[in-house]
């Protein structure tokens, strides 16, 4: 199957899909897409295609063994500290109060069960097969009822973060509403995309502006931080009215920045 036919399929499994992961790291350019093979084994178990790059192997391995994982996480940034794999539990591991009920709570605690009972020891034995060590983890835990309390039905297991291998990019698009520049995480029919570059650190290295797939703007940082600068958020807010055909008003955005101090 070719790039863009893998491309075709894996997008027609996520976009829209309201249970794929939230961070969208398949809209970068350097994104790379699962394989064939791997995607004809998430389709086999039921599991989301944009898993992170270095947990695919080891989410097929778990559900070939009858584990049925509900969410993951490499990690990606040192700043984060640690990543995740979250297991459902078995029919057998849930209180008896909640088997063969049909009620919403017994209904959502049912859906998508590990064929086995959760084995710990089995699992950080998987993990460690790929080369990921599990640091900790914690059971499930249940309301008393069927109304009241938190709860969950997943097992989740810790480990070290698994560093990206390129640079990390977090994407917002800029649009104009009622002559106010607003944020969106997706794109609007006329916007502007913001590109902001990361290193494994969670320190911003620059910044990019997009319009219609073309560069119009961008600037890199000397010194890394965890943020953008207010003189650095000005160049970006000025480029991109200009780029939307809107005027600028530093005084408003003077407000807006003596507002956010005081806050």
């Amino acid at each position: 199957m070719t790039l863009e036919a893998r491309k075709k399929r894996f997008l027609k499994n996520v976009v829209g899909n309201p249970s794929r992961g939230q961070g969208e790291l398949w809209r970068r350019n350097t994104y790379k897409y699962p394989t064939t093979q791997q995607m004809d084994q998430f389709k086999k178990y039921h599991v989301i295609y944009d898993i992170d790059p270095a947990l695919r192997k080891v989410i097929i391995d778990l559900n070939s063994k009858g584990y049925r994982t509900g969410g993951s996480c490499q990690g990606h940034l040192k700043v984060n500290g640690r990543g995740y794999i979250k297991i459902n539990t078995s029919r057998n591991q849930l209180p008896e109060r909640f088997r063969n009920r049909d009620t919403p709570l017994a209904r959502m605690l049912s859906d998508n069960l590990s064929l086995k009972d959760i084995d710990p020891n089995e699992v950080k034995t998987i993990l460690k097969k790929h080369n990921i060590i599990v640091t900790s983890y914690t059971n499930p835990f249940y309301p008393k009822d069927e109304v009241n309390g938190r709860f969950s039905n997943q097992y989740v297991f810790f480990f070290p973060v698994i560093l990206d291998t390129y640079p990390r990019e977090s994407i917002a698009y800029y649009y104009i509403s009622n002559g106010n520049l607003e944020t969106s995480l997706t794109p609007k029919k006329d916007s502007v995309k913001l590109v902001q570059l990361r290193d494994s650190n969670g320190n911003y290295t620059g910044f990019k502006l997009i319009k219609n797939g073309k560069l119009i703007w961008k600037k890199e940082l000397s010194t890394r931080r965890q943020g953008a600068t207010i003189a650095t958020v000005r160049e970006i807010q000025q480029a991109t009215h200009r780029a939307l055909g809107s005027k600028f008003d530093i005084e408003k955005f003077k407000a807006e920045v003596r507002k956010t101090k005081t806050s």
